[in-house]
């Protein structure tokens, strides 16, 4: 099994400004360029919903070292509208979030529990289902029985979740790169392929829902009045397998070349 990262609460930034480089991990704040964006990139920076300006949200520094590819310089920045009228389901505001910033830690899990919780709940669901086919038949009893079981596998999923999360009630988010997703609820979306290269997209990471009582824990009237908006319970985010980008976001900065590409995000709500 590839090994989970988890984001963890560290210490807050002196200032929600304060700048730092791309080899630091954080939550809010102002996002740490390596370069400078021109006034001709700004798109990258509004809201496709209301152009509002987007916030920063979450700074991940992610190099990949694999096999098939080796990338030492890499950050993910995960941007969100705030503006309260705004259709985008997560959160476009000029305003800064509350800065921190996070240390890792690998997720560390036991099979033994986690064995032993899905054999009682497979029993428990067995027992479910005896009692039903003595109590119900024909049609009805199909068409119940779906979405009893429909309910149960959005239940389980969801109690997975939930275990997880209270393992380590602190993670603000989880990585895993080309790994499996959290999920909070059956129902997924689909992440596409590469508008760049037609590749697939696999799963990299995910914010999960700390983040949001940090920040509102330290948010001022205005920013709490904004925060309110969020209702997620988690992001997931999807990024090209091959890692590729679009040349026309190419920037260059102290003799090195950068490319900024847009990735995916999915939306797991209450």
């Amino acid at each position: 099994m590839d090994a989970i990262i988890l984001g963890m609460p560290g210490p807050w930034a002196d200032s929600n400004n304060e700048a730092a480089d791309i080899y630091t991990s954080k939550i809010g704040g102002l996002p740490d360029w390596p370069f400078p964006i021109g006034s001709g990139k700004q798109n990258l920076l509004e809201c496709s919903a209301c152009r509002s300006n987007l916030c920063l949200f979450a700074q991940i520094y992610a190099p990949i070292s694999s096999k098939s590819l080796s990338i030492e310089e890499r950050v993910i920045c995960v941007f969100g509208c705030l503006v309260p009228d705004c259709e985008s389901p997560i959160f476009s505001s000029s305003k800064v979030l509350p800065c921190f910033y996070i240390y890792t830690q690998e997720e560390k899990q036991s099979k033994k529990a986690v064995s032993g919780s899905s054999k009682n709940t497979l029993l428990s669901v067995q027992e479910c289902d005896y009692v039903s086919e003595d109590q119900s038949n024909g049609e009805t009893y199909e068409e119940e029985n779906y979405e009893y079981d429909r309910a149960l596998n959005a239940d389980r999923t969801y109690l997975k979740f939930k275990k997880r999360v209270d393992a380590y009630p602190e993670q603000c988010f989880r990585y895993s790169y080309g790994g499996k997703p959290l999920l909070a609820s059956v129902e997924i979306g689909d992440p596409g392929i590469c508008k760049h290269c037609g590749g697939l997209r696999h799963y990299e990471m995910q914010l999960m829902p700390p983040l949001i009582f940090f920040l509102q824990e330290a948010a001022n009237d205005d920013q709490k009045i904004s925060l309110q908006k969020i209702d997620w319970m988690t992001l997931l985010v999807y990024t090209c397998s091959m890692s590729c980008a679009d040349s026309s976001y190419q920037f260059k900065s102290d003799g090195e070349d950068w490319i900024v590409a847009e990735e995916t995000v999915i939306v797991q709500c209450e």
